[in-house]
């Protein structure tokens, strides 16, 4: 996927948010992968980082630090395990992880903000007031995305080798 966005002149910018963390239950996480342009994705950290520090005060009870970098593949060394959290990462190469204290109070659409004020689009988009399109349309942009995406796909070649 990075690699065919990037033919595309786009950078991806991949939000994970895990807020259910007992063992006892199933995990889950959500993962989106956002393709943005360079302008946004260089400006992305900032926001970010500035983001988090200013709204962790309504999901922190302790002093924890707000806004944790990573690299790529530590993500698991930052957090202790077991906690949720929201990791921002850019490309593939850094991020921010932020250790959820208080879920209830976490805005779950928090990423989803950000990046919509950064990318200055509609205040409808702000506040989660967008339309939906209808399956039909869904469809062909999953038709339309598996068309470019097989080139980029190398899950095939598993099956060849």
């Amino acid at each position: 996927v990075l690699q065919m966005f990037a033919d595309q002149g786009k950078d991806c910018i991949f939000i994970e948010t895990v807020l259910d963390v007992d063992p006892l239950t199933r995990s889950h996480a959500l993962v989106e992968c956002i393709p943005v342009s360079h302008s946004v994705a260089s400006k992305a950290p900032m926001y970010f980082k500035k983001a988090i520090d200013d709204a962790t005060n309504d999901w922190s009870q302790h002093a924890s630090k707000r806004c944790i970098e990573t690299e790529s593949r530590n993500l698991q060394r930052k957090i202790p395990p077991n906690f949720p959290y929201v990791h921002i990462e850019f490309g593939l190469a850094s991020g921010f992880v932020h250790v959820i204290d208080d879920i209830k109070e976490f805005d779950r659409l928090f990423a989803r903000r950000v990046l919509i004020g950064l990318m200055g689009l509609p205040e409808e988009h702000m506040h989660g007031r967008i339309s939906t399109e209808g399956e039909g349309v869904q469809r062909q942009w999953v038709h339309e995305f598996q068309k470019v995406y097989t080139t980029y796909d190398w899950v095939p070649q598993l099956h060849h080798s």
